[in-house]
């Protein structure tokens, strides 16, 4: 595999040029990762799946993508092998603080550390990068010198104009050099991002919506569950105290756990189960919204079963970490 010429400093650079083909090469992959690195990123992964958010709050969603790759093996690009590379400035987390030495879970320094791979995720890394690029360019935190200027850039716009001004005379402007610059932005954003939220300046927004979506569909799962269980108060637990729910054969709206329980006593006499057809998720915090339609299948007077396609709005409230529904309305479909 071909690879951009060495240099021994950013300043001997100056006197070679990188061709299109070798901007182009930084596309080039590697799975050569040493098995250490994937083990370390599955633990990452198996204490998260074990114990859930609520108790593993480490890392960022492209942490947790890039422990799913080391974890399956998967080829990395050559931006993700320098990122990882980039990671070494948090090695102080590469052990575990003695106050989490029974539950290494909540570490949240030791759990993002796992997901890049751990010492020998990020110890390859640092190896191949040099080889990705150039050694000299790489400074000794990591960071080429183009991602410091990408750090201080007011925008993209600002970076490209900077980056062609003062790396002009090594890289080309080309609509292939131009995306490679691009995604050194890109990936400079995203590295500041991740410093400041590792170091506690900065809540990722993105991490507190991350799972949402998931736990929604996860609790519709739960209410179809326990319809098709049949058991009239456990449908009335999934509710608020104070809940409201307009049923699809209600005639009129029930409001507590009371009136709840009562129509699911009524209802649950034809063997109700479900299953969802479609699903949209209006996400405002701790309240969401979920609206969809699904078809319920249930016995009729005369013996027989009868399919129901109906339409359904939930709107659900987080409470002591579970969400609760606080307004349930199903109808039929017209027909």
């Amino acid at each position: 595999m071909k690879h951009i010429q060495t240099f021994e400093s950013i300043n001997e650079a100056s006197k070679f040029t990188f061709s299109e083909a070798e901007i182009k090469n930084v596309a080039d992959t590697y799975s050569d990762y040493p098995k250490a690195a994937t083990k370390n990123a599955q633990q990452a992964i198996d204490w998260k799946e074990k114990y859930g958010r609520d108790e593993v709050t480490a890392a960022t969603r492209v942490g947790w993508a890039r422990a799913h790759q080391l974890a399956k093996g998967e080829n990395l690009s050559a931006d993700t092998v320098k990122r990882m590379s980039a990671f070494n400035r948090h090695r102080k987390n590469s052990k575990i603080d003695t106050k989490y030495k029974d539950t290494p879970w909540k570490d949240n320094g030791y759990v993002a550390w796992l997901t890049w791979g751990g010492d020998e995720g990020v110890d390859w890394a640092i190896k191949t990068s040099k080889e990705i690029l150039n050694e000299g360019m790489l400074n000794e935190g990591g960071m080429s010198d183009m991602y410091l200027l990408a750090q201080e850039a007011k925008d993209e716009a600002s970076f490209l104009k900077e980056f062609f001004k003062d790396f002009g005379d090594k890289v080309k402007k080309t609509t292939a050099s131009v995306k490679w610059a691009k995604s050194i932005y890109a990936d400079a954003m995203e590295m500041a991002l991740e410093s400041a939220i590792q170091e506690g300046t900065l809540i990722d927004l993105r991490l507190v919506n991350e799972n949402v979506e998931d736990e929604i569909e996860s609790a519709l799962t739960t209410w179809l569950n326990t319809l098709a269980d049949g058991n009239a108060v456990a449908m009335s637990d999934l509710y608020l105290d104070n809940g409201v729910l307009i049923g699809t054969l209600a005639e009129d709206i029930k409001q507590g756990r009371e009136q709840i329980q009562g129509y699911f006593e009524r209802f649950l006499k034809s063997s109700p189960v479900g299953s969802v057809d479609s699903f949209i998720l209006q996400n405002y915090g701790d309240v969401c919204i979920s609206d969809g339609a699904y078809t319920l299948e249930m016995d009729t007077e005369s013996g027989s079963r009868e399919s129901v396609g109906a339409r359904y709005t939930y709107v659900w409230k987080k409470e002591n970490k579970k969400w609760m529904i606080a307004t349930q309305h199903s109808s039929a479909n017209p027909k």
